[in-house]
């Protein structure tokens, strides 16, 4: 009886946790729907890998939502498992079980509040599972469990590495980066932190996720990369280098190109110019071409170093909460597949905030947001450079300190050296620095205490 009683607060603290965290659902009055969510739909209950994206998610849609059974489902299973790894990186730099559930309840109550998370659980797309993936990887890492939970923990790191390649690229430079650190601590004699195990099993996970997208990367690795090209004009200069002396399709269209990647992606009318070069699959000799040609000359590798240093300097402050969070009407093609798959729940969908286009017009949200991650990042470097020296913990809150740092940071580059600079993809991560900031605070007030009672 003893044992359950101790796992009774933790149960609670998970179910009330989800719950909590998922308000932006509830007050919606379903879960929210980004354009996005249409493709992991189809892909998930069609079992066909989309053009644009892994598989993994859409699969998990369906697992999750019991074969379609209960879409209410997805929030909750996506929830309970980030909120069960917010516990468990706090349980990593606390003392005890119940300094972990009190300091866990109060960050939750925080990041409901203040932070952006409520609305990215509460969203069907991968985004959220960013954070699962490197709060796994973070787990597996540095702090030490049972054998069950350490398997538990890997399936959970596999899983969030296959449903997106910036979750992989993030995980293979931080993986990087432990090893070289490693190293060097060990020919200097020092403790090394990390397991040999470790170091070895991560990269070989991030390789079977890769495989598990290779079909994906394949199909619109050059679609992704032109869009890139074309927001950062590095398209505008070849082109006006090469479309005197070459036959390029694209030459035919340069008046049309849009100025970001995002039309130039998912436009759709009869005057996009991916459409009109070959679409996705028709454009990938030419596009490919254009692209190496771009990462072998001087001209435009210097171009790219510079977009890519710009873009995620961009990044690191371009965060807003709710992006994409308009109506999408009965006739766009996310709401019919709502329709068709979750047949029992549309009339919540059609009755919705979102679908009344009511969602966008919370407007506390995103400034909330951004106070709270400034004053967050304002005690992150008053711990580093004042309160660390009396922390009880610090060799286990400097791993977890620096990995959430560095991930956001490479989340940054990696976004908008591959991708584009947008407000999701700073805001699927912004809010760790307020759970980060929420323990290191807890941690200089448990140093203070302890200074003033030595006993």
């Amino acid at each position: 009886m003893p044992v359950y009683k101790d796992k009774i607060p933790v149960f609670l603290l998970l179910l009330l946790g989800t719950l909590l965290l998922s308000w932006a659902a509830f007050y919606n009055g379903f879960p929210l729907i980004y354009s996005d969510t249409s493709t992991y739909l189809e892909s998930g209950f069609v079992l066909e890998t989309p053009l644009d994206r892994p598989i993994t998610y859409g699969l998990l849609m369906r697992i999750f939502s019991l074969n379609g059974l209960l879409v209410w489902g997805i929030v909750f299973a996506q929830t309970f498992i980030l909120v069960s790894l917010i516990y468990l990186t706090i349980r990593s730099v606390s003392t005890t079980r119940k300094n972990a559930v009190r300091n866990a309840a109060m960050a939750i109550l925080v990041l409901a509040f203040v932070s952006g998370l409520p609305w990215l659980s509460a969203e069907l797309i991968a985004d959220i599972f960013t954070p699962i993936c490197l709060l796994s990887f973070y787990l597996v890492m540095f702090a030490k469990h049972t054998a069950k939970m350490k398997v538990l923990l890997y399936f959970i790191l596999l899983i969030s590495l296959a449903c997106h390649i910036s979750n992989v690229m993030i995980v293979l430079a931080i993986t990087v980066c432990v090893i070289l650190i490693s190293f060097i601590r060990k020919r200097k004699g020092k403790l090394v932190l990390v397991a040999r195990r470790d170091l070895i099993l991560v990269p070989l996970f991030c390789i079977l996720a890769l495989s598990t997208m290779g079909s994906s990367i394949s199909k619109s690795r050059h679609v992704f990369m032109m869009g890139h090209l074309v927001e950062t004009g590095i398209l505008t200069a070849y082109l006006d280098d090469h479309c005197a002396t070459e036959n390029i399709s694209l030459c035919k269209y340069r008046d049309r190109i849009p100025p970001g990647a995002e039309t130039f992606i998912w436009n759709s009318d009869g005057d996009s110019v991916l459409i009109l070069t070959g679409g996705w699959m028709g454009s990938k000799e030419e596009y490919s071409k254009i692209i190496s040609e771009t990462f072998s000359t001087g001209k435009y590798l210097e171009m790219h170093l510079a977009a890519a240093v710009t873009g995620t300097l961009r990044q690191l402050y371009t965060i807003r909460v709710g992006e994409g969070m308009g109506m999408y009407d009965t006739t766009m093609m996310v709401s019919q597949r709502l329709k068709k798959y979750f047949p029992g729940e549309y009339p919540q969908y059609v009755n919705s905030r979102q679908s009344h286009d009511e969602m966008a017009a919370f407007p506390i949200a995103d400034p909330l947001n951004k106070i709270a991650t400034a004053l967050a990042l304002l005690v992150i470097v008053f711990w580093f450079f004042v309160g660390r020296n009396k922390s009880t913990y610090k060799v286990q809150l400097s791993a977890l300190s620096l990995t959430l740092i560095a991930a956001y940071i490479l989340n940054c580059a990696i976004c908008a050296t591959l991708a584009t600079v947008a407000n999701r993809f700073g805001a699927r991560l912004s809010w760790m620095a307020i759970l980060l900031a929420v323990l290191l605070i807890a941690d200089m007030l448990s140093a203070y205490k302890e200074s003033r009672d030595p006993r």
